[in-house]
């Protein structure tokens, strides 16, 4: 979670829990799981290039709605995002790379990018 303002990222590497638990427990409101990188609502400014999310859920058909989420207002800024399905349940996948935006990742389609 960023809280900060004029945030520079400049290399985001990160897997996904491998041991999430059930699906309808791992979620926030009604997002389906936890983005791995979220900049907070309130931040104004925030830049970020080659941020790469990846998943392998073992345990549960694991979906997850976003792998990154800002506020729509900085989409432009982040740069060269991308997700992979390494391995694990056949039902897991995540569903966008960033808000909601760039196609889903699951055991047939192993990896996604958005410039």
């Amino acid at each position: 979670m960023w809280n900060g303002e004029d945030g520079r990222v400049y290399l985001y590497q990160s897997e996904m829990p491998y041991d999430s638990p059930a699906p309808e427990s791992w979620k926030h409101g009604d997002a389906r799981g936890y983005a791995s990188d979220k900049v907070a609502n309130h931040v104004k400014t925030h830049l970020a290039w080659g941020m790469g999310v990846y998943c392998v859920f073992k345990e549960a058909p694991i979906l997850v709605d976003n792998a990154i989420e800002t506020p729509v207002s900085l989409e432009k800024e982040l740069h060269h995002r991308f997700t992979v399905w390494l391995n694990g349940n056949e039902g897991s996948s995540i569903l966008g790379i960033h808000n909601s935006r760039g196609e889903r990742v699951h055991k047939d389609h192993r990896g996604s990018n958005l410039k």
